[in-house]
Parts: structure tokens; C-alpha cells; sequence
């Protein structure tokens, strides 16, 4: 099985198929493992845009929260897979902080997340303006929301552990060259 580029979705898909018994090659243009997956801002979160209140108005509350199950599924997904290959990525769970410039922006970003909380059981916690200058450095907003969650990573270290996973599953990586059909 040939997979054309090596980012995190084609490594990834390398992995499964070599794991699985498929004698699989990698193929990318450019360096191999180096690509935009590894140089993201290494977020790695349950966020789907539109947001989980604007999804059930458009699509109903059981379409919603099987769009955002899938969220739920790839970060646990991604923690998983870090952690089974045991990929030293400096990850740490930082939270997010969403701030918020007006008290109708901190009454949107609430109701959103109060329908996470009950809907799909991920948490926050609100912070007024007194408590502000604890999770942000700057008074101008009116308050904010804090995602516990979220955390953050080397997106280049869980490239190369990636890249070295689905080398130690027998496959073949070739960067530098080009595939111009199939």
C-alpha cells in the first residue's frame, strides 16, 4: 500500500495498515515528518467549529453531539496513541482560556459550554473580572471561560515518533520524492 505524505494523517493511516499485516510505503514530496503537522501550534483540544449551540440549532441536539462525539473520539484517540508509543512530546495539560471582551460575548461563551458540560460531560469554569488577572495578564476583558483540558505539545516530536513507529512496524519512508500519478 502506497501513502502519499507523511503528516500526521498519513502516518497515522501507515501505522494502522502496517500494524494490521500490509506492507505499506511512504511517500512525500518534501522531508519526511516535517511538513505544516510539524510546525502547528501543538493545541491539541475537543473544539469543533460551529460550536456545539449553533450545531443544534442547525442540526438538532442527537446529530450535534454525534458530530462532537467525534471530537471527543480523536482527542482521546490522540492521547491514546501518544501514550501507547510512547512518544516524548512534552505534552502538559494547560487548559485554554477563551476571553472575553463583553458581558453578551461571557453570556455566549457560558451557554456554550454549560451545553458541552451537560451534553457531553467536558469541562470549564467560568472566571468574572475580579478574577481575571489569575488565569489572564490583561484587565480589558470582561471575564472569560477556562477548558481544563486542553494541552499542549511538541507537534514535531509527535511527528518523529510517528515517523519512527511506522519504521519499527516494517514500513518503508522516502521523503524528496514526488508522486506525479497514480
Amino acid at each position: 500500500v502506497a501513502v502519499v505524505g507523511s503528516g500526521y494523517t498519513g502516518l497515522s493511516a501507515a501505522l494502522r495498515l502496517a500494524e494490521g499485516g500490509a506492507k505499506v510505503a511512504v511517500i512525500d514530496a518534501g522531508q519526511l515528518a516535517a511538513g505544516a503537522s510539524s510546525r502547528n501550534f501543538g493545541l491539541l483540544g475537543r473544539q469543533f467549529i460551529p460550536g456545539f449551540a449553533d450545531l443544534i440549532k442547525q442540526l438538532g441536539l442527537p446529530r450535534a453531539t454525534e458530530l462532537y462525539g467525534l471530537c471527543n473520539d480523536a482527542f482521546a484517540h490522540v492521547n491514546a496513541l501518544i501514550d501507547r508509543l510512547d512518544i516524548d512530546c512534552d505534552r502538559k495539560q494547560v487548559g485554554r482560556f477563551i476571553a472575553c471582551a463583553t458581558p453578551s460575548h461571557l453570556a455566549v461563551q457560558e451557554h456554550e459550554h454549560a451545553l458541552r458540560a451537560k451534553h457531553l460531560g467536558h469541562g470549564f469554569r467560568l472566571v468574572g473580572k475580579d478574577a481575571l488577572h489569575q488565569e489572564f495578564g490583561s484587565p480589558a476583558y470582561f471575564g472569560g471561560i477556562v477548558v481544563p483540558e486542553h494541552l499542549t505539545l511538541h507537534p514535531g516530536k509527535v511527528s518523529s515518533g510517528l515517523a519512527r513507529a511506522v519504521r519499527a512496524a516494517g514500513s518503508t519512508l522516502t521523503g524528496d520524492t514526488e508522486v506525479t500519478a497514480i
